[in-house]
Protein backbone atom coordinates (compact mmCIF):
# COMPACT_ATOMS: atom_id res chain seq x y z
CA UNK A 1 0.00 0.00 0.00
CA UNK A 2 1.41 3.34 -1.01
CA UNK A 3 1.51 6.11 1.58
CA UNK A 4 0.69 9.53 0.24
CA UNK A 5 2.43 12.77 1.09
CA UNK A 6 1.05 14.53 4.18
CA UNK A 7 -0.25 17.33 1.93
CA UNK A 8 -2.12 14.87 -0.27
CA UNK A 9 -5.68 13.95 0.65
CA UNK A 10 -8.28 11.89 -1.12
CA UNK A 11 -11.85 12.89 -0.40
CA UNK A 12 -15.32 12.10 -1.56
CA UNK A 13 -18.71 13.69 -1.17
CA UNK A 14 -22.06 11.98 -0.71
CA UNK A 15 -25.26 13.04 -2.38
CA UNK A 16 -25.86 15.58 0.39
CA UNK A 17 -22.33 16.99 0.26
CA UNK A 18 -21.32 14.99 3.34
CA UNK A 19 -17.61 14.43 3.22
CA UNK A 20 -15.89 11.24 4.24
CA UNK A 21 -12.14 11.31 4.26
CA UNK A 22 -9.62 8.52 4.48
CA UNK A 23 -6.22 10.10 4.97
CA UNK A 24 -2.75 8.62 4.92
CA UNK A 25 -0.12 10.58 6.79
CA UNK A 26 3.39 9.65 7.23
CA UNK A 27 6.99 10.40 7.40
CA UNK A 28 9.65 11.83 9.38
CA UNK A 29 11.19 15.09 10.30
CA UNK A 30 8.08 17.16 10.80
CA UNK A 31 9.34 20.67 11.31
CA UNK A 32 6.18 22.67 11.97
CA UNK A 33 3.69 22.61 14.83
CA UNK A 34 0.01 22.23 14.06
CA UNK A 35 -1.94 25.11 15.60
CA UNK A 36 -5.16 25.12 17.57
CA UNK A 37 -8.09 24.13 15.39
CA UNK A 38 -11.23 22.02 15.36
CA UNK A 39 -13.28 20.05 12.84
CA UNK A 40 -16.98 19.59 12.28
CA UNK A 41 -16.17 15.94 11.63
CA UNK A 42 -15.26 13.00 13.84
CA UNK A 43 -11.57 12.08 13.71
CA UNK A 44 -9.93 8.71 14.38
CA UNK A 45 -6.14 8.44 14.17
CA UNK A 46 -4.20 5.20 14.42
CA UNK A 47 -0.75 6.22 15.70
CA UNK A 48 1.78 3.67 14.48
CA UNK A 49 4.93 5.63 15.27
CA UNK A 50 5.23 9.13 16.70
CA UNK A 51 6.65 11.41 19.37
CA UNK A 52 4.53 14.53 19.50
CA UNK A 53 2.40 16.45 21.96
CA UNK A 54 -1.37 16.80 21.69
CA UNK A 55 -2.91 19.76 23.52
CA UNK A 56 -6.60 20.13 24.29
CA UNK A 57 -8.55 21.92 27.02
CA UNK A 58 -5.41 22.61 29.08
CA UNK A 59 -4.50 18.92 28.96
CA UNK A 60 -1.44 17.57 27.19
CA UNK A 61 -0.82 14.04 25.93
CA UNK A 62 2.43 12.63 24.63
CA UNK A 63 1.71 10.48 21.59
CA UNK A 64 4.22 7.72 20.95
CA UNK A 65 3.56 4.39 19.24
CA UNK A 66 0.65 1.93 19.18
CA UNK A 67 -2.05 4.37 20.21
CA UNK A 68 -5.52 5.30 19.06
CA UNK A 69 -6.70 8.92 19.22
CA UNK A 70 -10.42 9.74 19.04
CA UNK A 71 -11.48 13.38 18.66
CA UNK A 72 -15.11 14.48 18.70
CA UNK A 73 -16.41 17.34 16.51
CA UNK A 74 -15.66 20.92 17.57
CA UNK A 75 -13.01 19.86 20.07
CA UNK A 76 -10.19 22.40 19.92
CA UNK A 77 -6.78 20.76 19.78
CA UNK A 78 -3.22 21.34 18.62
CA UNK A 79 -0.14 19.21 17.92
CA UNK A 80 3.53 20.01 18.40
CA UNK A 81 5.88 17.72 16.47
CA UNK A 82 9.50 17.10 17.29
CA UNK A 83 12.04 17.18 14.51
CA UNK A 84 14.08 14.19 13.36
CA UNK A 85 11.36 11.72 14.33
CA UNK A 86 9.66 9.42 11.85
CA UNK A 87 5.89 9.77 12.02
CA UNK A 88 3.51 7.15 10.72
CA UNK A 89 -0.23 7.35 11.26
CA UNK A 90 -3.46 6.53 9.48
CA UNK A 91 -6.62 8.51 10.01
CA UNK A 92 -10.19 8.99 8.92
CA UNK A 93 -12.57 11.94 9.17
CA UNK A 94 -16.32 11.61 8.72
CA UNK A 95 -19.40 13.73 9.32
CA UNK A 96 -22.08 12.34 11.62
CA UNK A 97 -24.80 12.83 9.01
CA UNK A 98 -23.24 10.37 6.61
CA UNK A 99 -23.50 7.44 9.00
CA UNK A 100 -26.18 8.17 11.63
CA UNK A 101 -29.07 6.63 9.69
CA UNK A 102 -27.18 3.37 9.27
CA UNK A 103 -26.21 3.30 12.95
CA UNK A 104 -29.85 3.78 13.98
CA UNK A 105 -30.54 0.42 12.36
CA UNK A 106 -27.94 -1.08 14.70
CA UNK A 107 -29.98 -0.86 17.92
CA UNK A 108 -29.81 2.98 17.80
CA UNK A 109 -26.04 2.93 18.25
CA UNK A 110 -24.73 6.39 19.14
CA UNK A 111 -21.27 7.73 18.32
CA UNK A 112 -20.88 9.01 21.88
CA UNK A 113 -20.32 5.40 22.90
CA UNK A 114 -16.99 5.62 21.08
CA UNK A 115 -16.10 9.31 21.29
CA UNK A 116 -17.44 10.14 24.73
CA UNK A 117 -14.43 10.79 26.97
CA UNK A 118 -13.73 8.28 29.74
CA UNK A 119 -11.36 10.68 31.49
CA UNK A 120 -11.12 14.31 32.50
CA UNK A 121 -10.91 15.78 29.00
CA UNK A 122 -14.22 15.85 27.10
CA UNK A 123 -13.93 15.36 23.38
CA UNK A 124 -10.61 13.48 23.22
CA UNK A 125 -9.66 9.92 24.01
CA UNK A 126 -6.10 8.56 23.80
CA UNK A 127 -5.86 4.80 24.19
CA UNK A 128 -2.73 2.65 24.49
CA UNK A 129 -2.82 -0.53 22.42
CA UNK A 130 -1.17 -3.82 23.32
CA UNK A 131 0.08 -6.14 20.58
CA UNK A 132 -3.30 -7.80 20.12
CA UNK A 133 -5.11 -4.46 20.09
CA UNK A 134 -2.64 -3.05 17.57
CA UNK A 135 -3.21 -5.98 15.21
CA UNK A 136 -6.99 -5.76 15.49
CA UNK A 137 -7.08 -2.00 14.88
CA UNK A 138 -4.68 -2.38 11.95
CA UNK A 139 -6.97 -4.97 10.37
CA UNK A 140 -10.02 -2.72 10.81
CA UNK A 141 -8.27 0.16 9.08
CA UNK A 142 -7.00 -2.05 6.24
CA UNK A 143 -10.52 -3.31 5.57
CA UNK A 144 -11.97 0.21 5.52
CA UNK A 145 -9.16 1.53 3.34
CA UNK A 146 -9.75 -1.34 0.91
CA UNK A 147 -13.39 -0.30 0.48
CA UNK A 148 -12.33 3.32 0.11
CA UNK A 149 -9.81 2.47 -2.61
CA UNK A 150 -12.45 0.44 -4.45
CA UNK A 151 -14.79 3.42 -4.39
CA UNK A 152 -12.00 5.75 -5.45
CA UNK A 153 -11.38 3.57 -8.53
CA UNK A 154 -15.01 3.04 -9.53
CA UNK A 155 -16.75 6.24 -8.37
CA UNK A 156 -20.16 4.62 -8.64
CA UNK A 157 -23.26 4.40 -6.47
CA UNK A 158 -22.75 0.75 -5.51
CA UNK A 159 -19.18 1.15 -4.24
CA UNK A 160 -20.21 4.29 -2.36
CA UNK A 161 -22.91 2.40 -0.46
CA UNK A 162 -20.41 -0.36 0.27
CA UNK A 163 -18.04 2.21 1.72
CA UNK A 164 -20.72 3.61 4.03
CA UNK A 165 -21.61 0.10 5.18
CA UNK A 166 -17.92 -0.59 5.77
CA UNK A 167 -17.61 2.58 7.86
CA UNK A 168 -20.60 1.54 9.99
CA UNK A 169 -19.08 -1.91 10.49
CA UNK A 170 -15.73 -0.31 11.32
CA UNK A 171 -17.31 1.82 14.07
CA UNK A 172 -19.26 -1.06 15.61
CA UNK A 173 -16.19 -3.31 15.65
CA UNK A 174 -14.10 -0.47 17.07
CA UNK A 175 -16.59 -0.03 19.90
CA UNK A 176 -16.31 -3.72 20.80
CA UNK A 177 -12.51 -3.60 20.75
CA UNK A 178 -12.35 -0.52 22.98
CA UNK A 179 -14.74 -1.76 25.64
CA UNK A 180 -12.11 -3.20 28.01
CA UNK A 181 -9.47 -0.57 27.32
CA UNK A 182 -8.51 2.35 29.53
CA UNK A 183 -7.88 5.88 28.29
CA UNK A 184 -4.37 7.20 28.63
CA UNK A 185 -3.63 9.32 31.69
CA UNK A 186 -2.23 12.81 31.30
CA UNK A 187 1.53 12.53 31.56
CA UNK A 188 2.88 15.99 30.73
CA UNK A 189 3.08 18.89 33.18
CA UNK A 190 3.61 22.66 32.86
CA UNK A 191 0.93 22.74 30.17
CA UNK A 192 -0.55 26.03 31.39
CA UNK A 193 2.73 27.86 30.74
CA UNK A 194 3.18 26.29 27.31
CA UNK A 195 -0.38 27.08 26.31
CA UNK A 196 0.00 30.66 27.56
CA UNK A 197 2.99 31.09 25.25
CA UNK A 198 1.17 29.49 22.31
CA UNK A 199 -1.89 31.65 22.95
CA UNK A 200 0.22 34.84 23.10
CA UNK A 201 1.89 33.97 19.79
CA UNK A 202 -1.41 33.00 18.16
CA UNK A 203 -2.81 36.43 19.03
CA UNK A 204 0.27 38.48 18.17
CA UNK A 205 2.20 36.65 15.42
CA UNK A 206 1.46 39.48 12.96
CA UNK A 207 3.43 41.92 15.14
CA UNK A 208 7.08 42.16 16.19
CA UNK A 209 7.46 39.76 19.14
CA UNK A 210 10.39 39.41 21.52
CA UNK A 211 11.05 37.09 24.45
CA UNK A 212 10.81 40.14 26.72
CA UNK A 213 7.26 40.78 25.51
CA UNK A 214 6.31 37.17 26.32
CA UNK A 215 7.96 37.53 29.74
CA UNK A 216 5.88 40.64 30.44
CA UNK A 217 2.72 38.89 29.29
CA UNK A 218 2.95 35.71 31.38
CA UNK A 219 5.11 37.12 34.23
CA UNK A 220 7.72 34.39 34.11
CA UNK A 221 11.43 34.78 33.37
CA UNK A 222 12.12 34.63 29.65
CA UNK A 223 15.11 32.37 30.30
CA UNK A 224 12.99 29.85 32.23
CA UNK A 225 10.21 30.06 29.64
CA UNK A 226 12.64 29.47 26.77
CA UNK A 227 14.18 26.40 28.38
CA UNK A 228 10.80 24.91 29.31
CA UNK A 229 9.24 25.49 25.90
CA UNK A 230 12.19 23.89 24.11
CA UNK A 231 12.22 20.93 26.50
CA UNK A 232 8.52 20.18 26.10
CA UNK A 233 7.95 21.04 22.43
CA UNK A 234 11.30 20.27 20.83
CA UNK A 235 11.37 23.68 19.12
CA UNK A 236 12.37 27.13 20.33
CA UNK A 237 9.86 29.92 20.89
CA UNK A 238 11.26 31.82 17.91
CA UNK A 239 10.93 28.73 15.72
CA UNK A 240 7.33 28.28 16.85
CA UNK A 241 6.64 31.95 16.05
CA UNK A 242 8.01 31.52 12.54
CA UNK A 243 6.04 28.30 12.02
CA UNK A 244 2.88 30.09 13.16
CA UNK A 245 3.47 32.91 10.70
CA UNK A 246 4.14 30.53 7.83
CA UNK A 247 1.07 28.45 8.68
CA UNK A 248 -1.11 31.55 8.39
CA UNK A 249 0.69 32.60 5.22
CA UNK A 250 0.01 29.19 3.65
CA UNK A 251 -3.67 29.51 4.52
CA UNK A 252 -3.91 32.96 2.93
CA UNK A 253 -2.01 31.84 -0.15
CA UNK A 254 -4.48 29.01 -0.58
CA UNK A 255 -7.75 30.76 0.21
CA UNK A 256 -7.32 34.45 -0.71
CA UNK A 257 -6.21 36.41 -3.74
CA UNK A 258 -4.11 38.85 -1.68
CA UNK A 259 -0.67 39.58 -3.09
CA UNK A 260 2.30 37.61 -1.80
CA UNK A 261 3.87 40.86 -0.63
CA UNK A 262 0.86 41.88 1.46
CA UNK A 263 0.50 38.37 2.91
CA UNK A 264 4.12 38.45 4.05
CA UNK A 265 3.70 41.81 5.80
CA UNK A 266 0.34 40.85 7.32
CA UNK A 267 1.89 37.70 8.78
CA UNK A 268 4.63 39.58 10.62
CA UNK A 269 7.55 39.64 8.18
CA UNK A 270 9.28 42.99 7.69
CA UNK A 271 10.45 42.34 4.13
CA UNK A 272 9.57 40.16 1.17
CA UNK A 273 13.10 38.75 1.21
CA UNK A 274 12.72 37.62 4.83
CA UNK A 275 9.30 36.13 4.08
CA UNK A 276 10.58 34.19 1.08
CA UNK A 277 13.63 32.92 2.95
CA UNK A 278 11.71 31.63 6.00
CA UNK A 279 8.88 30.23 3.87
CA UNK A 280 11.29 28.20 1.75
CA UNK A 281 13.27 27.09 4.79
CA UNK A 282 10.14 25.58 6.35
CA UNK A 283 8.20 24.34 3.29
CA UNK A 284 11.10 23.73 0.89
CA UNK A 285 9.33 25.79 -1.80
CA UNK A 286 8.64 29.50 -2.38
CA UNK A 287 5.30 31.22 -1.60
CA UNK A 288 4.60 31.54 -5.34
CA UNK A 289 5.09 27.82 -5.96
CA UNK A 290 2.94 27.01 -2.91
CA UNK A 291 0.09 29.16 -4.22
CA UNK A 292 0.29 27.65 -7.69
CA UNK A 293 0.28 24.15 -6.29
CA UNK A 294 -2.30 24.33 -3.51
CA UNK A 295 -4.62 27.29 -4.11
CA UNK A 296 -8.34 26.68 -3.51
CA UNK A 297 -9.41 30.03 -4.94
CA UNK A 298 -11.22 29.94 -8.25
CA UNK A 299 -10.32 33.43 -9.41
CA UNK A 300 -6.58 32.92 -9.60
CA UNK A 301 -5.55 31.84 -13.11
CA UNK A 302 -3.42 28.76 -13.45
CA UNK A 303 -4.01 27.43 -9.94
CA UNK A 304 -4.97 23.87 -9.21
CA UNK A 305 -6.23 22.15 -6.10
CA UNK A 306 -4.34 19.45 -4.22
CA UNK A 307 -7.50 17.49 -3.39
CA UNK A 308 -9.70 15.41 -5.56
CA UNK A 309 -13.47 15.83 -5.10
CA UNK A 310 -16.20 14.04 -7.00
CA UNK A 311 -19.93 14.63 -6.66
CA UNK A 312 -22.13 11.56 -6.91
CA UNK A 313 -25.44 12.37 -8.56
CA UNK A 314 -27.12 9.02 -8.17
CA UNK A 315 -25.23 7.13 -10.82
Amino acid sequence: MNIHDVNSKATMDSFDDIEVEVKYDVFGDYEAPNFSHYHSSYEITFVINSDNLLFSNDVCYRLLSSQLVLIAPYTTHAHIYKTNVEYHRIGIHFEAECIEELLKLCDNFELDRIFGSKGDNPGIRVIDLDNNGFTNIDNLFLTLIGKYETYNERRDHYSFIQLKLSLASFLLDLYQLLQPRVDKAVNIFHTDIIKDIMRFIDRNYMNDISLSMIEDSIHISKFHVSRLFKKVSGVTIIQYLQYRRITEAKRRLCYTDASILSIGYDCGFNSIQHFNRVFKQITKITPKVWRNRYSRTTNLPGHTQNTERTKLDGG
